[in-house]
């Protein structure tokens, strides 16, 4: 797939340049690059709406041919009049289908961006990435070290209070989380309940225990570790007032030391160029949750709320199917779809990185926009009940008839029986 993601990356890191590395600022601009990507396309499909709009009066013409005939046959042939006029006309129903089509991919190759941003924005290489990730391993257990150092202490205290029950619950969930983040920076990775200790293995790595379970390895966390550090680790702690000791170092000393920089200057570089990913105090790259409420949680309804209006702005500016009355045709579903969509990218936003959320809203809100510029500058055109009884005269008018002329010898009596009708 780095056909795809290849291209894009580098799509995102033009963004991020001109966005000076705000990656809330690059989404924007990725959303709209990708708009204007698709504009030849959006345009294309607002031009097929305008000639289906054209020919309504004759599409409403034919229904009214076959009003009151409700049977499978007459409605069929029906519908193979529509078409062949649609054809002779040349409009295709499906003409304005690929815009639409083509959105789910790019959201799929932007999720695979956002998730690897050291590959796909950085273009870090196999080697580096290791590097890396061992690195933020190490960071990772140097921290919790001091923070069990912490919890130890806490717990050796016969009747602690309020603040000190508060604290230890804290390093309990604080150091069960790093180990999380230990798990998914490593390929695989062993907990040796006798030693009460994890082991974490990477491709290549001899002796890897044949029980070890197969890591779901994502850069979020070396990010989480390196460029948010203070985000993820001193803010919280210094919350609590805990390894004082610890983080009376400076960040940037921290990672140096974590890095080993005069062997690892390039892996320590590379944290530098990484996107500032924070918005509001908080990481784009994190998943929204109701269980843990912060700001990122209005991203998922706004996602719903935009894609809602977004198709709501499509139906109201776009021509519907009609009857024979030129009444809109309520289609089977169409609350599944009016709601439904709206619904899932709902379900989807709880389930994605914020940064799609972000880029979610982003495309419905420049979608709507291009929808209005588009209604004036190819509008729809709209219809008399003059033109739709001039469509009906043009499709029922008579056909014109052929005539036979027969010669035959005066004796000839076999046509005498013959009856000329005027019938069709």
């Amino acid at each position: 797939m780095d056909i795809f993601y290849v291209p894009f990356g580098y799509v995102m890191k033009g963004c991020l340049w001109v966005g000076q590395n705000y990656y809330w600022v690059a989404i924007i601009l990725f959303s709209l690059i990708m708009e204007l990507v698709l504009l030849p396309l959006s345009i294309k499909q607002q031009k097929s709406s305008v000639k289906q709009a054209t020919l309504r009066p004759k599409e409403i013409a034919i229904k009214r041919k076959y009003k009151n005939r409700t049977d499978r046959e007459s409605q069929q042939q029906m519908n193979m009049e529509i078409q062949e006029m649609y054809q002779k006309n040349g409009y295709n129903m499906f003409g304005g289908c690929l815009p639409l089509l083509i959105q789910l991919p790019i959201i799929m190759i932007l999720y695979s961006i956002v998730r690897q941003p050291l590959q796909y924005t950085l273009f870090v290489d196999d080697d580096q990435l290791n590097v890396m990730y061992k690195n933020s391993i190490e960071l990772c257990e140097t921290v919790k070290e001091h923070a069990d150092y912490e919890l130890d202490e806490l717990t050796e205290i016969k009747e602690p209070n309020e603040e000190q029950k508060e604290k230890i619950e804290f390093l309990k969930d604080f150091s069960a989380g790093l180990t999380v983040y230990q798990q998914n920076m490593c390929d695989k990775y062993y907990y040796d309940e006798e030693a009460d200790k994890y082991t974490f293995y990477f491709e290549g790595d001899e002796d890897i225990h044949e029980d070890a379970k197969k890591s779901m390895k994502n850069e979020y966390y070396v990010v989480a570790m390196t460029k948010h550090f203070d985000m993820y680790v001193r803010e919280p702690l210094e919350e609590y007032g805990l390894c004082g000791e610890f983080l009376s170092a400076s960040t940037e000393d921290i990672l140096k030391t974590a890095f080993d920089y005069e062997e690892n200057k390039a892996a320590y570089e590379t944290i530098e160029k990484l996107p500032n990913y924070s918005m509001f105090g908080k990481s784009l790259l994190d998943t929204p949750s109701i269980k843990n409420i912060t700001w990122l949680v209005v991203v998922p309804f706004l996602v719903f709320l935009t894609s809602f209006m977004s198709a709501w702005l499509s139906r109201k500016l776009q021509p519907q199917n009609l009857d024979a009355d030129g009444n809109p045709v309520k289609m089977p579903g169409g609350k599944m779809m009016e709601w439904g969509m709206p619904l899932l990218s709902l379900w989807f936003a709880f389930n994605f990185q914020a940064a799609l959320g972000i880029y979610w809203v982003w495309r419905s809100v420049f979608s709507m926009g291009k929808q209005l510029i588009f209604a004036k500058v190819y509008p729809i055109p709209s219809y008399t009940e003059e033109e739709i009884k001039a469509a009906i005269k043009e499709i029922t008018k008579t056909k014109k008839k052929k005539k036979i002329v027969i010669e035959v010898d005066e004796d000839d009596h076999s046509y005498d029986g013959l009856k000329v009708s005027d019938a069709a």
